[in-house]
């Protein structure tokens, strides 16, 4: 978690995603965020967080599913949803805290 939270306080967008390695959908998670990645980089942090090993940041978040992602603004939640997402609608979400 000490990752997201150093993200958390720069002022840029911050999309996380609560996963589990191993799960199918891992893979496709992994490959998303890294697309996410080149596209914002410089203009919004992309962050993958391990829900097996960060159990506090997951209870802490009220992540319940995996994969779960988090959108922050300043710090602050602004979007909260489970399940895959596409990268054009993952795009337009950080796009529109740009």
């Amino acid at each position: 978690m000490k990752i997201l939270e150093q993200h958390l306080q720069d002022s840029k967008p911050t999309l996380a995603v609560f996963m589990r390695a191993g799960r199918q959908d891992a893979v496709e998670v992994k490959y998303l965020t890294e697309a996410l990645q080149a596209k914002f980089a410089g203009r919004a942090n992309i962050v993958r967080v391990d829900g097996t090993a960060n159990q506090a940041a997951m209870r802490h978040y009220h992540v319940d599913t995996y994969p779960t992602w988090i959108l922050f603004k300043d710090g602050q939640e602004v979007w909260h949803d489970g399940g895959l997402k596409s990268e054009g609608e993952l795009s337009d979400m950080i796009e529109r805290m740009l």
